[in-house]
């Protein structure tokens, strides 16, 4: 129960709408700095409805030459895929809104594209010093705070983020700037695949961009507690009296010589992203929190506090997800270059100019880097199943959407062999955009028959039992059949040792897994040896726990992966690399057949959306990685493995069968095939398993196979789906 004095973050500080004014000059600011620096007295833009149609870039969806080189010599542990993969430090793809119909001109949307200052060997950068400071409560002047670590937390949604910035202008002049922002951010980075220690982004998507409007600075006066009372641009001088710091900044945007400014900030972690971040298709797990994960290799982080972690999260080497508060000082750079001497510009930052050939640049940024994994939402069955259902349907509609493409494109050259070009090769022509749009919505909810969603319950393999002979012959002696009911089986989270603060003892218990499982022998030859009688022909019961971590690294995933939709496929028997089989295969496949299609009738003439190609294109670019640890101390009914511990019934007709319990101790995972490891050796003390999840462009998804290897060397597989919930 909270105390008479308690008050919440909502009650302690101001909830504002920024106007217009405060909304051009921090949010709002545009690139072209000419227009919105040197008319300050500009009126608000009159807004106009103004429909435009997507403009379609088909040419570079896969060619023939391109597509076939991405799987010519993939890696064994992830897929090498290159295209839309800008090289190392070029920032002509930096952000994926480089498209037409995705390009963001305000100054924040490109804030990691302009150049750094620190970069180049002008002084300015040393001659501003900032630092930061986390505290437990909101900071307020002429109250002493009590200072936290962020770096041994990890924060949660609903966590609130409190602190201050010191800024100190070391020069004995005044330093000019445009812009200091203060932001919550939430970033997906992509660096080098070739270079892995590479500190270039080739990529970078801001998923969450939280302004922090009190401790920047704006054109309007903002009070930021109740108790506040003073005009800060006419009282420009105002301290706190525990450390003289001038707590705020002029109206002059300058900051005055041997002088240290003190700026309070407060955020409050969000439930979930914007439903814009996934605007493309709308996908429910797209917009929650990820956890962070990866490495934060961007040299243009400056961080206070070193994320150095100790274990092992299994992320791919050149992708992370992480989030961080950042200050950033931005000014011009023809002002700066008045008072501190010329500033070298990277050739790839210098198309970010205005007409006068102005350009904003930072001069001094601080990022500190937090860990955050937020709390899991735990589905009910009938939930879970739903979500599988939905995602099989969506799987299955944007299929049929390139199909029946493919479908009117073969009908279109047909006509055209068949004399019947002017009634059927200007068809597609007539369809406009918002009738394209109608028609994949209509794909996107066409009904489906129960018949149709109908799924086994069980997992299941089956293989033959063959008996080779030395001289190369081979004999069917039958069939070989494991099933387990599709079940999740689901773990808890536990954080690494630096960041526990509570006992672990409960949630370890959910890392000891029973998985029930029936086996079958089908004997159809009676005259097979005792070697492969049921007692005999099970020679060893292994079992792996699988984490697979998925990225695209240029456009949005169209889908939400779940286990099922990858592993459970009828059609396909293969046991290895199922989502290169189930899906980059065939994506490449479809688009190899529209680019064909595309050569023959035409830009104009074979209309295909833009967003239908960057789906393709999503999937056919898919990286992925898989990592294997094997489960030790495996137990068969309670008891190690042995022919004995099986207990064979027959059912008649030369079928035999049991049901066991396989016993998982997953607090014993080893990177080496042991048959056992010293109790002492936990995994959740050597690895990190972050709460399953998915982005719209980074997917983290676990489960655990089971390995039943016969006396002739052949191995029936199952996969059961875990899922790792953070309590």
């Amino acid at each position: 129960m909270c105390s008479a004095g308690y008050r919440s973050t909502e009650e302690t500080i101001s909830a504002i709408l920024p106007s217009y004014l405060m909304y051009t000059s921090t949010v709002g600011l545009n690139l072209d700095t000419a227009v919105q620096i040197q008319n300050p007295d500009r009126e608000p833009p009159r807004y106009t409805r103004n429909w435009t149609g997507n403009n379609l870039d088909f040419g570079n969806l896969v060619s023939p030459q391109s597509s076939l080189s991405q799987f010519a010599s993939p890696s064994s542990e992830y897929a090498t895929a290159s295209p839309g993969i800008a090289s190392p430090g070029s920032y002509e793809n930096l952000y994926e809104g480089n498209d037409a119909h995705h390009t963001q001109d305000t100054l924040l949307d490109n804030i990691h594209r302009l150049p750094r200052t620190a970069h180049s060997e002008n002084r300015i950068s040393d001659s501003l010093k900032l630092e930061i400071h986390f505290t437990k409560d909101i900071g307020e002047i002429n109250k002493k705070p009590e200072f936290v670590d962020p770096s041994s937390y990890e924060y949660k949604r609903g966590d609130t983020i409190n602190g201050y910035l010191l800024i100190k202008n070391t020069t004995p002049q005044p330093i000019q700037y445009e812009m200091f922002v203060v932001q919550f951010e939430g970033i997906f980075m992509v660096t080098d695949p070739k270079n892995h220690d590479s500190k270039e982004p080739v990529r970078l998507h801001k998923f969450l961009d939280i302004f922090e409007f009190f401790a920047s600075w704006t054109e309007a006066n903002v009070n930021r507690l109740p108790s506040d009372s003073y005009d800060a641009h006419a009282c420009p001088k105002m301290f706190d009296p525990l450390d003289g710091c001038y707590t705020t900044l002029s109206s002059k945007r300058q900051l005055e010589p041997n002088l240290t400014y003190k700026r309070f900030f407060t955020f409050k972690i969000p439930n979930s992203l914007l439903d814009s971040e996934c605007n493309a298709h709308g996908l429910s797990r797209h917009i929650a929190l990820p956890p962070s994960i990866g490495k934060a290799n961007d040299r243009n982080i400056n961080s206070p506090f070193e994320l150095s972690e100790s274990f092992d999260d299994f992320a791919l080497p050149n992708a992370s997800n992480y989030y961080g508060i950042s200050a950033r000082f931005i000014g011009r750079k023809n002002k700066l270059e008045e008072r501190f001497g010329a500033i070298d510009i990277p050739t790839t930052t210098k198309e970010l100019k205005n007409a006068n050939c102005d350009q904003f640049v930072v001069f001094q940024e601080l990022t500190s880097c937090i860990r955050l994994v937020n709390n899991s939402y735990i589905p009910t069955d009938d939930e879970r199943s739903m979500k599988m259902i939905e995602n099989r349907i969506i799987l299955n509609n944007l299929i049929l959407r390139i199909k029946q493409k493919i479908d009117t494109g073969i009908e279109l050259v047909q006509s055209i062999e068949g004399l019947e070009y002017d009634i059927n090769i200007d068809m597609t022509k007539y369809f406009t955009d918002s009738e394209l749009e109608l028609q994949k919505l209509r794909q996107l909810y066409k009904a489906q028959t129960n018949r149709s969603l109908k799924t086994d319950p069980n997992y299941e393999a089956v293989i033959p039992v063959i008996k080779k002979h030395l001289t190369g012959g081979y004999k069917h002696l039958g069939a070989f059949k494991v099933t387990t009911p599709k079940t999740t089986y689901c773990m808890a989270y536990i954080p690494p040792e630096k960041y526990r603060h509570f006992p672990i003892n409960n949630l370890a218990k959910t890392w000891h897994l029973e998985v029930p499982v029936n086996i079958s022998y089908l004997c159809t030859n009676s005259t097979s040896s005792s070697h492969y009688a049921p007692h005999n022909l099970i020679k060893s019961i292994t079992a792996e726990f699988v984490t697979l971590t998925i990225k695209s690294p240029k456009y949005p995933i169209p889908l939400e992966f779940n286990h099922d939709l990858i592993y459970d496929d009828p059609h396909n028997t293969s046991t290895d690399d199922p989502l290169k089989h189930n899906f980059i295969k065939p994506f490449r496949s479809y688009s190899l057949e529209l680019y064909e299609l595309l050569g023959v009738l035409g830009k104009q003439n074979f209309r295909v959306e833009k967003q239908l190609v960057e789906d393709i294109k999503s999937i056919v670019q898919l990286l992925y990685k898989t990592t294997d640890l094997h489960v030790c101390n495996i137990k068969i009914n309670g008891e190690s493995f042995n022919k004995h511990t099986i207990r064979w019934s027959e059912t008649g007709a030369g079928l035999v069968g049991a049901s066991i319990v396989v016993g998982l101790n997953l607090e014993s995972l080893s990177v080496k095939h042991l048959l056992s490891l010293p109790e002492s050796l936990k995994a959740y003390n050597r690895f990190n398993f972050v709460p399953d999840f998915q982005t719209c462009y980074m997917s983290r998804l676990y489960h655990i196979r089971l390995n039943f290897t016969l006396v002739n060397g052949d191995v029936a597989h199952i996969r059961v789906p875990v899922n790792i919930q953070k309590l």
